[in-house]
């Protein structure tokens, strides 16, 4: 068996076992034509009326916080054409010990552009972040340390 149709056996197993959002329409489905007594409350009657049910969701990989940390797996769901990176635009991160860094995945803080006690406008209007910008404009990611081997540009929390 070729390792895409594996990928592709394995997905289908995962959604059929875990596709709550199909679950619940089935339940809801099921409760909404019994009757409620006095006192009694359709709770996942009022769960839909009060929640609004997940339509996807996005099946990743661990982070490698800029080649710190080692990924397990065969599995690699980079796109296979590389992009400028999500998360920087973002703004920069604010990390435990004080210090602004460009990316939420230098968690050693290789690249900081200031602290806590920084405007964070300067921060993020700095030469420091200009040349980032430029660098992710013109894909020129290989220039840089932190983007260079990088394989979660594609996420984004927002």
């Amino acid at each position: 068996m070729n390792l895409h149709k594996e990928n592709k056996n394995q997905a289908i197993k995962f959604i059929k076992k875990y596709d709550r959002l199909n679950q619940l329409r089935r339940q809801f489905a099921e409760n909404e034509e019994k009757e409620t007594g006095p006192g009694e409350v359709n709770l996942l009657q009022k769960f839909y009326q009060n929640n609004s049910p997940i339509e996807y969701a996005l099946i990743r990989e661990a982070n490698h916080y800029c080649g710190n940390a080692s990924r397990s797996g065969n599995y690699d769901y980079t796109p296979l054409t590389r992009k400028p990176c999500r998360q920087l635009f973002e703004g920069p991160y604010l990390l435990a010990n004080g210090k602004y860094t460009i990316c939420r995945e230098d968690i050693n803080a290789t690249q900081t552009i200031g602290d806590t006690t920084d405007n964070i406008e300067t921060l993020w209007r700095s030469e420091t972040m200009d040349e980032i910008f430029r660098i992710h404009h013109n894909e020129n990611w290989q220039s840089h340390p932190l983007c260079q081997n990088c394989k979660d540009w594609y996420h984004s929390y927002v």
